[in-house]
């Protein structure tokens, strides 16, 4: 007989491993429940095999101790596991910790038993030809079976109560677990009435725990399956899902699965996903319904599906599951929506198309007769060369970039689209408008292709309407006529229309229409501004331009400059005044000066729109001077742009004998790379540096640092916007080499220069 319980005990021992490895990868809410269960009924049957095989007392009187506290945590996880399977939050009314506690000090004074034979003392009794280990309980014992008790108490009442509550067809999950208990504690009786060797109520926590698994687990009501099935059958359209009360899906057919992707993970995640997906279409899972729902696929593709919801309840009106019938309508949909979208939406970034725009923007401005709306247009900054030098591809992705931005700005009620290429227009309510938020947005904008990187400059017009009975394309119109007057504008990003645009505006096509007369007619007259040692001695001067304009006489470069690197036509004005600087250069060569140099400007559209090496060889050769004298002025904004190209021209530029300055050094937002990066022969600072700083202290000693880093490279620093005797003394305390501003002299005619300059220089 012993071997036989021991072989049994073996058998059982297996099984109880297989079904606790089956728990370990159970995603259920009382997972772990079971996993503790398992485990402590693996450990009462161990410890029952070594009581039948082990020959000495204090083994076996561990090996019992050890069994009677096994049997204690199993059964304080069987309460565990009913209070969640039976949903019972016992917790509310006796805390977790208080059976915790009283099991582990249970636990210690049973695994002192060894030492303090005060709960049961061993005693070797024979049956027939075998030897048993049995115990003789004390009076600490009754501790042990009294807390046993209590559990198994709590245990049946919990069962008891919730199979009282469940329909019919749940009852044998909660019921059989309950006679199974009662089995266990009926054999444990029977072993202390009888006497028995061997404890063979062993057996029956194991199976407890068994049965614990399979109606948590495996366990279906057959009943409820047919009459879900039966139902589904006869109103079935489509794809069919079923669950059982507890939202666990039971049954998908083929259709359904492959519609929705579903796999067998899903099942039992159903009753939350149903849930979430309730609340997320505002429908209530306690009401049928019937709903049109746009589904997403994984691969990114729409699905359009009508579902119909079906609460299932038995005779007496209880919920014992429900089923959803799922009709696919995606052809029919895709469609319609096809058209409509055609007709009303812009291709590439899924915006308003530029009628249909006029259209809502119209309609909303008729709504709210009572609301002040702001009409907003962008406009990119060399869009059209970036579409040539980058691509198609990289400029759409801007474009839908930037439909997106505008997307992200948006709060409700605003109506927006895109007008026409690199232009989009948004309507908004005056009060919901914030300027900064729209500088912010734009400033995140850098495109990335072939290795290159370009700032996007977006510029805004803003338009506030005052007379919404005008066409909306006027004042669409209106913004983008705000937003013309800073194109080319590296500060500014945001324009408002107002009465004096209109004007301006005027005034600038008039200098874009005259400019080539001006050329012509020898308008244009170059200016120098002397560069000097800090010992007055003069080297040379920068080239700068001034207008002679038939009407409104001497214009300085502020009132032409910007208004031509808006539109691009500062191309043609810095190639006519490297011109004038080699013809300059030229005369003076004749007049045996050829020791002064000019430095002139490159503007950083130059850089897209001719080639700089071919123009500059080919106007020393034309005139015979050295590169030498004529000194190149560069900006970082123009360097950063396509940083690889600009190194491999500078370097060409350098190599041929010019000599490269990097002009405004220090207002750019990359100056520590460009010293890294870019060999230039000078560095140029304007000291407009210091005036801007709130603290000038700072900025002279960051200042200080630049110029002699500066040194420590090899490049000599010249200084412009010098115009005080304190400024020539700190920066030539600081190793400055060369000065430039008012305090040496101001822009003056070529006439002027050669007569205070050259001349005294041949004296």
């Amino acid at each position: 007989m012993k071997l036989g319980f021991t072989v049994a005990y073996i058998i059982v021992s297996v099984a109880l491993i297989i079904f606790l490895v089956r728990a370990v990868f159970q995603k259920r809410k009382n997972a772990k429940y079971i996993k503790w269960v398992m485990g402590f009924a693996c450990l009462s049957v161990w410890t029952s095999i070594l009581q039948l095989v082990t020959k000495q007392e204090m083994i076996a009187n561990l090996a019992f101790g050890l069994f009677f506290v096994s049997i204690d945590w199993l059964l304080l996880a069987i309460v565990g596991f009913c209070d969640n399977y039976c949903e019972m939050h016992i917790e509310r009314y006796l805390k977790p910790w208080i059976l915790i506690a009283v099991s582990a000090v249970d636990s210690v004074q049973l695994l002192l038993n060894p030492w303090l034979h005060h709960a049961y003392r061993m005693e070797l009794v024979t049956r027939g030809k075998e030897c048993y280990w049995v115990y003789d309980a004390m009076g600490a014992f009754q501790i042990h079976l009294l807390w046993s008790y209590v559990l198994v108490a709590l245990m049946a009442g919990m069962l008891i109560i919730k199979t009282a509550k469940v329909p019919m067809m749940y009852r044998a999950k909660y019921r059989n677990i309950l006679l199974i208990l009662c089995l266990v504690v009926l054999m444990d009786a029977l072993h202390l009435i009888l006497g028995t060797a061997v404890d063979f109520s062993v057996l029956g926590f194991p199976l407890a725990a068994i049965a614990v698994y399979y109606y948590a687990v495996e366990f279906i009501p057959r009943a409820l399956v047919d009459k879900t099935l039966g139902l589904a059958v006869d109103e079935m359209l489509d794809g069919v899902i079923i669950a059982d009360a507890e939202n666990r899906a039971i049954y998908a057919n083929d259709c359904v699965k492959e519609m929705l992707s579903l796999d067998l993970a899903d099942a039992d995640h159903f009753g939350e996903n149903f849930e979430a997906w309730c609340r997320q279409h505002y429908q209530s899972p306690d009401e049928n319904f019937i709903y049109d729902w746009t589904c997403e696929q994984k691969n990114g593709d729409k699905k359009y599906l009508k579902v119909h919801y079906r609460r299932l309840l038995d005779e007496k009106k209880m919920y014992v599951g429900c089923y959803l019938n799922i009709q696919e309508r995606t052809e029919e949909i895709q469609t319609l929506l096809e058209e409509r979208y055609a007709a009303t939406h812009d291709f590439l970034t899924g915006l308003y198309n530029r009628s249909y725009f006029y259209k809502q923007a119209e309609r909303c401005l008729r709504l709210h007769p009572e609301e002040r709306y702001l009409m907003i247009c962008s406009d990119i900054r060399n869009f059209k060369m970036i579409n040539e030098v980058f691509g198609t591809k990289v400029a759409d992705q801007l474009l839908v970039d930037m439909a997106e931005a505008i997307r992200s700005q948006t709060i409700g009620g605003e109506v927006y689209g895109r007008l026409v290429n690199d232009r989009f227009a948004l309507l908004m309510r005056k009060r919901d408008y914030r300027e900064m938020k729209f500088i912010v947005k734009s400033a995140e904008f850098m495109k990335i292709a072939n290795d290159v990187s370009y700032p996007i400059k977006i510029y805004l017009g803003v338009y506030e309407i005052d007379d919404p009975s005008i066409p909306v394309s006027m004042m669409c119109d209106r913004a983008l006529m705000a937003v013309s007057t800073i194109k080319g504008d590296y500060q500014k990003q945001i324009a408002y229309y107002d009465e004096n645009l209109r004007y301006h505006m005027m005034q600038e096509q008039e200098l874009a229409a005259g400019l080539d007369r001006a050329i012509r007619d020898g308008e244009l007259e170059l200016y120098i501004q002397p560069q000097f040692t800090a010992d007055g001695r003069c080297l040379g001067g920068e080239g700068l331009v001034r207008w002679n304009h038939p009407t409104r006489g001497l214009l300085l470069p502020g009132a032409f400059i910007e208004c031509f690197e808006r539109n691009g036509m500062i191309v043609k004005l810095d190639l006519h005044v490297w011109e004038l600087a080699c013809r300059l250069l030229r005369e003076w060569k004749d007049k045996g000066f050829e020791d002064r140099y000019i430095s002139v400007n490159i503007s950083p559209k130059d850089f897209f729109f001719v080639d700089i090496f071919k123009e500059f060889m080919a106007l020393v050769t034309r005139y015979g001077i050295s590169p030498h004298n004529l000194k190149l002025e560069i900006t970082e904004t123009a360097i950063i742009t396509d940083l690889p190209k600009q190194l491999a021209l500078i370097k060409k530029l350098r190599d041929a004998g010019f000599v490269v300055e990097m002009d405004d050094f220090g207002s750019g937002y990359s100056s520590l790379n460009m010293l890294k990066d870019i060999r230039v022969d000078m560095l140029k600072i304007d000291m407009e540096f210091l005036r801007q700083s709130e603290n000038e202290g700072r900025s002279r000693t960051i200042l200080k640092t630049v110029v002699a880093l500066s040194k420590e490279l090899g490049m000599p620093v010249i200084t412009e916007g010098v115009e005080t005797k304190d400024h020539v003394d700190f920066l030539t305390q600081i190793g400055c080499d060369i000065f430039q501003g008012f305090f040496f002299a101001r822009p003056m005619k070529v006439a002027d220069y050669e007569e205070k300059y050259l001349s005294q220089a041949k004296e």
